[in-house]
């Protein structure tokens, strides 16, 4: 938090100095481009287009007033443009020397006076130029060197101030490379962050289901000898033992069956998959199982359709069909849910659905549903939940799909699709 605070202090120094620097770029080619001008009206306010020539017309001519009040116009504005002239230089610094410039000047300022008097005395214009006459060229040389002077100094400062913005320029890219690392870091110290943390919940999850399927297996092994156990005594009896020997199989045959159900259920949900491989399968023999086991005595199962075989894991598929038969019977509302299973083949996939008579799903959480657990009420228990993701990576893995429709005035319909020729996606395993 503090590399990144003085990384924003750093960027506010670096905005404020460029804003200085451009401002300084500005001034010097603003300056630049009115010196010229400037040096260009003060040598015609000088030189020949201006003082000095309305002078010399003025010894020529004294008796006509507009040379010699053009002589002193020029002498005004000449002293105009030379303050602006010294105060670009005092602006940047530029020591310059303008003392030829104002001699001249003052000289040509006292001597105009004096013409219309030497006129009257009777001198001719030839003796009065000998006798004013005034050396201009060193001023006008130091106009030149005063032009030199502060052009060279402007350059200079102005190629400092280039290389104050390109260094700036070069330090900003610099820092954002450096911001741009340092967030890069944090970022990825926050995924280790939480890789690590999702690593240890997944090893807590792991540790977790070993020992629930541990625990489980062991009282259904029980269950198992038990049945078998009590079996062998009844036929040791004399008596009509009637239907009761079929039971006592059939609870052997679904304990063993629910025995390897766990076992299954734990490599999938470890992430190793299931060690079933893809077979073709009776799905109505898988339908009448779950629907024996999950539909309450008022309830119906109904198969609309002749069902196919399908190709696919036996734990996967059941996965997928108890999911949805199960909870069409826990969220239906009543005592007597009726559940409809139909089948259809349509463009290379098995088109499984699964109708019931429920309340029905609101449109907001229909896709939700699927993705994630969720529950529409707080308290309730959740709708699809775990099991509803769960049942669409299995189908991802096949190859197919899942999705959710209204069935009509009431219920839901969750259709499901699987490829006729379904081979298993493997999942990326977890790297630690």
């Amino acid at each position: 938090m503090l590399i990144l605070l003085a990384l924003v202090a750093l960027f506010a120094i670096g905005g404020s100095t460029y804003a200085r620097l451009h401002s300084a770029q500005t001034r010097i080619e603003a300056a630049g481009i009115s010196l010229p001008s400037r040096i260009a009206a003060l040598e015609h306010a000088i030189g020949y287009g201006g003082m000095i020539h309305d002078f010399k017309n003025y010894v020529l001519r004294p008796t006509e007033d507009n040379y010699r009040t053009g002589a002193l116009n020029g002498i005004r504005e000449a002293r105009l443009i030379l303050t602006e002239v010294e105060q670009i230089a005092a602006d940047f610094g530029v020591s310059i020397s303008t003392d030829a410039q104002r001699a001249v000047i003052a000289e040509y300022s006292d001597v105009i006076p004096q013409v219309r008097a030497l006129h009257e005395q009777g001198m001719t214009a030839r003796e009065i130029d000998q006798l004013v006459r005034i050396s201009d060229s060193a001023a006008l040389d130091e106009i030149s060197d005063v032009h030199a002077q502060i052009g060279q100094a402007l350059a200079q400062q102005l190629t400092v101030v280039h290389r104050g913005i390109n260094t700036l320029f070069t330090l900003t890219v610099f820092a954002s490379a450096v911001t741009a690392f340092l967030l890069f870091a944090l970022y990825r110290r926050e995924v280790g962050r939480q890789i690590s943390v999702l690593d240890t919940r997944k090893q807590q999850l792991e540790l977790f289901t070993g020992i629930a399927a541990h625990d489980l297996r062991t009282p259904l092994r029980q269950i198992t000898s038990l049945a078998d156990f009590a079996r062998e005594d009844l036929a040791e009896l004399s008596v009509d033992t009637g239907e009761i020997p079929e039971f006592l199989e059939d609870i052997a045959s679904r304990a063993r069956r629910m025995e390897h159900l766990v076992q299954e259920t734990l490599y999938f949900t470890q992430g190793k998959g299931t060690a079933d491989p893809i077979e073709d399968l009776d799905l109505e023999e898988i339908v009448r199982e779950i629907g024996a086991l999950h539909m309450p005595a008022q309830g119906s199962l109904i198969v609309d359709t002749p069902l196919a075989r399908i190709p696919a894991r036996r734990i996967e598929l059941e996965i997928v069909l108890r999911n949805l038969i199960d909870n069409a019977v826990k969220h239906h509302g009543g005592g007597s849910p009726t559940v409809r299973v139909r089948h259809h083949q349509v463009n290379g996939y098995h088109l499984i659905e699964v109708e019931d008579d429920g309340p029905g799903i609101p449109d907001g959480i229909k896709a939700r549903m699927l993705a994630r657990p969720h529950s529409d009420r707080p308290g309730q228990e959740e709708l699809g939940g775990i099991g509803l993701s769960a049942t669409r990576r299995i189908l991802a893995n096949l190859g197919g799909n899942i999705s959710v429709h209204d069935a009509g005035r009431r219920g839901s319909v969750f259709e499901i699709t699987i490829p006729a020729r379904a081979t298993h996606v493997a999942e990326p395993e977890t790297t630690r």
